[in-house]
């Protein structure tokens, strides 16, 4: 698989999700989304390419049925003039590789993907002549019709957008490979695969992996702690610097492992109930933080911390629904911060990433950044929040 160049590389890191068609000694469609998503496609989800046409304007799409009632819609308009090259030379193929990027801006997977000749020449027929250039407000208009028109919901987003034509087609993508990513920091090491069975250990080193150039001497993974005479695991990662500490637990709701697509009402359930399972494995890890009990690294090494502050507890989920009643977890997450005084979070990979990209690999600022969402979270009472970083 050769190396994607410079420009795109670039791109990608700029987006938290998006598509392009590139064309570098071989074509490709790339896909950049959720580890969730990512590992739906690898065990076997369909994928549906789209296209919608608002006069001159070309809009394009994906979708990943990994929820039967609630796929997850992807688009953006297409006006540069490369990528616009490289999605004919794709149609006129009918056959290319498609890459997966996650949050990490990693590439985990890739395969062929395959369309029917006979809905590559409609494609074609379909789009014509194309605008590229520059982006236009005629060119947002254009992408906010798309979206409007594949799915109503974003009527309330999009207001003013009126429905256009558009085009739907199925693919058939022949088995995925995937990579081994491994990670180096001063202290520690990481190595994952993004299809590995063992998923909560794996999302666990994917966030480790994302910190470990943060907290080069002071992140530690299933670090133990002492009460009484026994020693137990504290969290799923430990990391502090001189002003504040950070408390993790990873859950991973499992899709390697599951056999077909839940519905997403029973999707929204899994996540729940894993956070919920969290909470109270915070609540008590916290405890023991602030009572000044001993912490010991996995290679029973005593870590001296600065307990002054209360820490940031974070419950990080590889996905976030945020439909549904989530009332029975908000009371438990604000039970939990009048119980202990720490700062809970609720956070979702993707946007944990941001942060940190945010935060310029500075722990004072992810520090910060993290004050700021719980002074939001605690204003509003909602955990329905998300942070622009």
């Amino acid at each position: 698989m050769d190396v994607i160049n410079e420009e795109f590389s670039n791109e990608i890191k700029r987006e938290q999700v998006s598509l392009w068609y590139i064309n570098e000694t071989q074509t490709k469609l790339i896909i950049k989304t959720n580890t969730s998503s990512i590992k739906s496609l690898i065990v076997g989800c369909p994928l549906q390419l789209l296209f919608g046409r608002k006069n001159n304007y070309l809009c394009i799409g994906a979708k990943i049925k990994d929820i039967p009632d609630g796929a997850l819609f992807i688009s953006k308009a297409q006006y540069n003039f490369k990528e616009h090259e490289a999605l004919i030379s794709a149609l006129q193929k009918c056959e290319f590789d498609i890459l997966l990027i996650n949050e990490m801006d990693i590439l985990v997977a890739w395969a062929k993907l395959k369309i029917s000749k006979q809905e590559a020449e409609n494609i074609l027929n379909f789009i014509g002549e194309t605008y590229t250039g520059v982006y236009t407000k005629e060119v947002e208009y254009a992408h906010d019709c798309f979206c409007v028109s594949v799915e109503n919901k974003y009527k309330t987003i999009y207001p003013k957008a009126h429905k256009i034509p558009f085009i739907e087609i199925e693919t058939i993508i022949e088995d995925w490979n995937t990579s081994k990513v491994y990670y180096y920091g001063d202290n520690n090491y990481y190595d994952f695969k993004i299809n590995d069975k063992e998923e909560g250990r794996t999302f666990e080193k994917e966030i480790a992996s994302a910190l470990t150039n943060i907290f080069p001497t002071s992140l530690y993974k299933n670090p133990k702690v002492r009460k009484g005479n026994n020693i137990r695991e504290l969290t799923d990662i430990f990391a502090f610097y001189k002003y504040g500490s950070f408390l993790i637990e990873a859950k991973d709701v499992s899709i390697i492992n599951c056999d077909g697509y839940s519905n997403k009402a029973r999707r929204i359930l899994r996540i729940q109930n894993q956070v919920k399972k969290a909470i109270k494995q915070m609540t008590g890890a916290t405890k023991l933080f602030l009572e000044g009990n001993e912490i010991y690294s996995d290679n029973n090494e005593k870590i001296n911390i600065n307990r002054n502050q209360p820490p940031h507890c974070i419950i990080l989920i590889t996905e976030f629904i945020h439909e549904g009643d989530w009332g029975e977890v908000e009371d438990l997450l604000f039970n939990a911060i009048n119980e202990t005084g720490a700062m809970f979070h609720i956070i979702d990979f993707n946007e944990f990433v941001e942060l940190l990209k945010a935060s310029s690999g500075k722990p004072e600022i992810i520090d910060y950044n993290l004050m700021q969402r719980w002074k939001c979270l605690m204003e509003n009472h909602s955990i329905h929040i998300k942070g622009t970083y």
